[in-house]
Order: C-alpha cells, then sequence, then structure tokens
C-alpha cells in the first residue's frame, strides 16, 4: 500500500482533492440531525390524544455553515485529478455529499427533506415491499420473542467488553437523544446507547456485531488508509454499511426471525413515508395488523 507522502507525489492533485474534501466533510454526520429533541413530550401528547394527534418534532439545529461548505465543495477541482478513475469517484462523492447537505438543511421541513432524502437514499423498490410482506405473511409477531433482561448500563459494559478484542478508542455511553437503541457515531467515534431500555442476550450479541463489528471496523479501517474519502464514506456507503451488519447478525448467530420482522416493517414504513401516510396511521397499522406494543410502534414510526 502506497503511504500519503508516495500519493502526494505520485497524484498531487488527487491528493489535494482529497485533503479538501476532508477538511469540508469530516465534521459533518447526518445522524446528528435527524434524532428527535422532544420526542419523549411528543409521545406523551400522542397518548394522551387516543393516537390521533400529529407529532410537531423540533431537531438540533446546525451550527456550521452549509453554504459556504457546498461552495467550496463545488468548487474543487476534480476534472484536473490524474486518473479518470479516481476523478469519477470524486466527482460521485460530490454529487452525493451535496444530497447530504440539502438533508441537512432541510431537516424538520416535511417534503423539503423527503425530497433530499430521497434523491441521495431513494426509496423501497416494488421487489424490496414484496420481499418484506411475505417475510410478514409467513412469520408471527408472538410466535418468537426474547427475554428483555438487560438494562441499557448492561449493554454499555458489554459493548465494552466486546471492543476490547478490537482495541478501539471509542466512547460507549447510555444517551436519551436518539431514536433507535443503538447508533454509531463514525466521527467521533462512539457507540451510544438509549437510556431506559431493556435488551435481550440476543439483541446484545447483534447489536455488537452490527455496530463495532462491522461499522466501527471499517471506520477504523478508513482511518489506515492513505486516501481520507473512504473516512467519510463514498457513494451509496450505507447500502454496503448496512447490508454488511445485517449480514454479521446472521453470522454470529443472532439474527431471528422477530429481527427480520423489525427490519421488514421498516421498509413498509418508508414506503408509507414516501406516499405521505400519516404518523397516526402507520402507527396504527403496527399496532392493529402486526401486533406490536404502542411502545414499540411509536419509536419505529418516529424513527422513519
Amino acid at each position: 500500500m502506497l503511504a500519503s507522502k508516495s500519493i502526494e507525489q505520485i497524484a498531487p492533485r488527487l491528493y489535494q482533492s482529497d485533503q479538501k474534501l476532508h477538511q469540508l466533510l469530516s465534521k459533518l454526520e447526518l445522524l446528528q440531525y435527524i434524532n428527535p429533541i422532544n420526542s419523549e413530550k411528543e409521545r406523551l401528547k400522542f397518548y394522551r390524544s387516543r393516537y390521533y394527534y400529529e407529532p410537531d418534532f423540533r431537531y438540533p439545529k446546525c451550527q456550521h455553515n452549509l453554504s459556504k461548505i457546498r461552495k467550496q465543495l463545488n468548487s474543487i477541482k476534480v476534472h484536473k485529478i490524474e486518473h479518470p478513475l479516481a476523478q469519477h469517484l470524486y466527482e460521485q462523492t460530490i454529487w452525493y455529499f451535496n444530497g447530504i447537505l440539502d438533508c441537512i438543511s432541510t431537516v424538520g421541513q416535511g417534503r423539503l427533506f423527503l425530497n433530499s432524502s430521497l434523491k441521495t437514499f431513494g426509496a423501497p423498490s416494488h421487489s424490496e415491499l414484496q420481499f418484506a410482506h411475505q417475510i410478514l405473511e409467513k412469520t408471527s409477531q408472538d410466535q418468537y420473542s426474547d427475554q428483555l433482561i438487560f438494562s441499557t448500563n448492561d449493554a454499555v459494559k458489554y459493548m465494552k467488553e466486546y471492543n476490547k478484542k478490537y482495541g478501539f478508542d471509542v466512547t460507549v455511553e447510555g444517551v436519551t437523544h436518539i431514536t433507535s437503541k443503538a447508533m454509531v457515531s463514525n466521527r467521533l467515534p462512539a457507540v451510544f446507547l438509549r437510556k431506559n431500555q431493556k435488551f435481550s442476550e440476543n439483541e446484545l450479541v447483534a447489536l455488537a456485531n452490527h455496530e463495532i463489528g462491522v461499522h466501527l471496523v471499517t471506520t477504523f479501517n478508513a482511518k489506515k488508509q492513505p486516501l481520507k474519502i473512504y473516512e467519510f464514506g463514498t457513494p451509496f456507503n450505507v447500502e454496503s454499511q448496512e447490508g454488511l451488519a445485517v449480514f454479521s447478525e446472521y453470522y454470529s448467530g443472532s439474527l431471528t426471525l422477530t429481527r427480520l420482522r423489525e427490519l421488514a416493517l421498516r421498509v413498509i414504513l418508508a414506503d408509507r413515508v414516501v406516499k405521505d401516510y400519516s404518523f397516526s396511521s402507520s402507527f396504527d397499522l403496527l399496532l392493529t395488523t402486526y401486533g406490536l406494543d404502542r411502545d414499540t410502534a411509536f419509536k419505529m414510526v418516529t424513527r422513519l
């Protein structure tokens, strides 16, 4: 593998473009901005309304000058990069992060955010929806359940212990500002676990393999590469990351049918978001058709 100095000598324009991209994008992470900061208050309002109220979520404000970042991003002279394939990769990456900037700048703005999201990440295909429905038709909610016996503090200890085999320098802590049970920040890096949650033993194995065994492994691998582009991700890396992470759950023996149902329901909910179904109607679907308890249903619809 070439050292960064060698790349600077052999392909100085590639090196310059790579360094500039890293300087502009290394502090931006979409997941920082899409977790509601008032989800608990809105959950109580929603329950008191007997599930008719449409939650009005508030989101963290971005402190970066996104217009300035966009202007500087689009001024990078990638057309001068020495190799055409590398030039194409960096052009595509700039296109992709323009979409991410659109998403960050329109968080909480309804249709504007949705359109930015669709442009950058796409929507469930017809075949994916069919597959999701097949999973749900062939399984049932009551058939597969794990005992939720571990607290968030237990989960934090488990993740720290699991991380020892890799030796990554990461923060692992319980937080209130995420809608999922666990989330990785590649920027910090850190593993966040939602406070006041209960976890099954199987969930802990799955989350450790998913969040640390894939997301953090690829993050720390990227940091060792001579080009910085891999640290913040090439276009459509999310598809590969999440695919590998779920495959890792399977390979560790922790991918249950309950988890498959959860993934299938996310596909269906994503499609409903695209088609402009209301929060309350999607919540009702999870309760009445798929048998979820109301707290699980609320969190799942909030996440989507």
